[in-house]
């Protein structure tokens, strides 16, 4: 019987590089720049909140890591050519597309300013950001993109039609352009968290995180996951050359199912974990 080789740690392939963080003042970000630290890159976080990015780095260098903090704010284009000439320098082998905004509500409620917000930086930073990494790391032979979309990438999501449909573009652009980028020796990898405890998630939902009952306070300590373990997981993607992660175990069963029983199943959930009808 043939065994199989060992897959190749691509992430330790990048040890003593550096990896630029969007969206790292805090959450997910924040979380990733711990960890890629951890793991021996040097890290340059980015974010708009200067004291929270300072605190951020702060914390990766106090644990013997190395850490920059790049101000910038990602929905302007000279936020974007800021960051964007970072990622071109020859230190960087690792772009994380982690930064993004959700408003809450029905799409006729909604000011159109705050939607067109949205696709300003959960779509047209990360096609601009991706678009610096791939030119830099294809003239290099290497280097790797991690894009943050969603569980909410799989399924129409009421009263969040903009942040959904914005994160199907990133799992459907990570996925093509994975293909294309994969014999210049670029990996490209997109994960899709459910639901991890933030600040931005409860502004996604528009309402607190307040289990009711039995049934509610269930479903937060089976259904919920903290960043960094969020983080770990999507991590392991990267390590193992992996195209796409869905974070959550129970995510990859209920993507599955049909687009009616999900939107039942969503509102059955939000109930017992907000209080909302």
């Amino acid at each position: 019987m043939r065994r199989r080789r060992p897959t190749a740690d691509r992430l330790a392939a990048l040890r003593g590089r550096t990896a630029v963080v969007t969206g790292a003042s805090s959450g997910i970000g924040a979380a990733f720049c711990r960890a890629l630290a951890a793991e021996g890159l040097a890290v340059v976080g980015v974010a708009r909140r200067a004291p929270e990015l300072g605190a951020v780095v702060a914390e990766v260098e106090a644990a013997g890591g190395r850490g920059e903090a790049l101000v910038a704010d990602l929905t302007t284009h000279e936020g974007r050519e800021r960051v964007g000439e970072r990622i071109e320098g020859d230190d960087v082998a690792l772009l994380v597309n982690n930064a993004g905004v959700a408003t809450h509500g029905r799409f006729a409620d909604v000011p159109v300013e705050h939607s067109l917000a949205m696709v300003e930086l959960n779509v047209s930073t990360v096609v601009a950001l991706s678009k610096r990494a791939v030119d830099a790391f294809v003239a290099r032979g290497g280097g790797a993109l991690l894009n943050v979309a969603s569980t909410s990438a799989y399924k129409p999501m009421a009263e969040l039609v903009v942040y959904g449909s914005a994160k199907a573009f990133v799992r459907g652009f990570s996925l093509g352009l994975r293909q294309e980028v994969r014999p210049s020796g670029v990996d490209v990898c997109v994960v899709a968290p459910g639901p991890v405890r933030t600040a931005m998630l409860e502004e996604a939902l528009g309402r607190p995180i307040a289990p009711v009952g039995a049934i509610g306070r269930l479903l937060e300590r089976t259904y919920f996951m903290d960043a960094d373990e969020c983080v770990r997981r999507s991590l392991e993607g990267v390590r193992r050359g992996r195209a796409e992660v869905v974070v959550d175990p129970v995510d990859r069963a209920v993507v599955r199912l049909p687009h009616g029983l999900l939107e039942r199943v969503d509102a059955w959930s939000l109930r017992h974990l907000t209080g909302g009808r």
